[in-house]
C-alpha cells in the first residue's frame, strides 16, 4: 500500500495506494526521536476532495501502524502552485498516533 518511489538526501517520492487510485507524495522526510516530520510536502493523483478528512487520517493511521518506531506525524505543506490559494502555504498539520483510536486501529 506505501512504497518508497525515489530517496535521495531525505527527499522522497512516496506511492499510497488507495481503493480510489494512486497518490505521488514528495517531500523531505525527518525523523526526530518518535515524531516523523514532512517538509516541503506535496500530494497528487487523486481529484480534489476524493478523499476527504478521514481519508486522509485513515491513511495516516495506516502508515503510523507501518511505522512502529513513529507516535507522530507532523506535515508542513509546499507552497500551493495552482488552484484558488495558489501562493499561499497550508497551516502544518500533526497526526498522533493516539489520533487513530476512534478508527480502532491505534
Amino acid at each position: 500500500m506505501i512504497k518508497v518511489i525515489e530517496e535521495e538526501n531525505n527527499i522522497a517520492t512516496v506511492e499510497i495506494g488507495t481503493p480510489w487510485g494512486t497518490i505521488l507524495t514528495i517531500g523531505e522526510y525527518i525523523l526526530k526521536g518518535p515524531v516523523l516530520e514532512i517538509h516541503g510536502f506535496h500530494m497528487q493523483g487523486l481529484w480534489p476532495g476524493a478523499l476527504e478528512y478521514s481519508g486522509v487520517m485513515f491513511l495516516i493511521c495506516i502508515a503510523l501502524l507501518e511505522l512502529k518506531n513513529v507516535d507522530t506525524i507532523k506535515i508542513f505543506g509546499a507552497r500551493r502552485t495552482t488552484g484558488r490559494r495558489a501562493g499561499a502555504i497550508p497551516r502544518p498539520k500533526e497526526f498522533a498516533r493516539a489520533g487513530c483510536d476512534y478508527l480502532g486501529m491505534a
